[in-house]
């Protein structure tokens, strides 16, 4: 299987998402060191509105619960199956509040 990897990542410095465009200049070694930035990979998938799904992404079913997207065991996992399903709502980082619905 071939797939696109594409990454971006949260700023703990400006508390914002960034694009891979907006990060690939930096060194990721020496960012890492400092935690800087908390990458996520792209998951290859897309919600129901065709928005990108990335690792670190909050998700909503279609019954209203809401669950982080983690990458766990080889793979990425959002405790349910039907990823056509899901509408993104926000991330871990920007909208944590979600996940205490």
């Amino acid at each position: 299987m071939n797939r696109i990897l594409k990454f971006r990542a949260w700023s703990n410095v400006s508390k914002m998402m960034l694009s891979w465009d907006q990060i690939k200049p930096l060194s990721m070694v020496n960012l890492n060191i400092h935690k800087i930035y908390e990458y996520m990979q792209f998951t290859g998938l897309v919600d129901k509105n065709g928005k990108e799904i990335y690792e670190g992404d909050i998700v909503e079913t279609e019954s209203g619960s809401c669950y982080p997207v983690v990458f766990e065991d080889g793979g990425f996992n959002c405790f349910m199956n039907d990823w056509e399903d899901y509408k993104i709502i926000g991330n871990i980082y920007s909208n944590p509040e979600f996940l205490n619905q």
